[in-house]
């Protein structure tokens, strides 16, 4: 799990030119994506609406739109690990 966290810090650091923690990081870009405010479950759930997603889980929303994106390795894990490292 090292490498995701290490990979999710990096890319959230350079997304949002901001040093912090992965989760204060992770809440300020789906924020800066979406134009809202709330807790970092809630606007995961905005952006893919925004982004057209079909509802469901959040996992298997977030699978789709990764997915969508050519990220199709085998969890979502992973696909998460290949959109942080690209």
């Amino acid at each position: 799990m090292n490498q995701i966290n290490d990979a999710k810090l990096t890319y959230l650091e350079n997304a949002t030119l901001e040093l912090g923690d992965t989760n204060t990081l992770e809440n300020l870009w789906l924020a800066n994506l979406t134009l809202q405010a709330g807790d970092t479950a809630d606007l995961w759930h905005e952006y893919l609406d925004q982004q057209l997603i079909a509802a469901g889980s959040i996992q298997d929303r977030q699978s789709e739109w990764l997915t969508g994106l050519g990220f199709t390795t085998n969890t979502l894990n992973e696909q998460f690990l290949e959109f942080y490292q690209q």
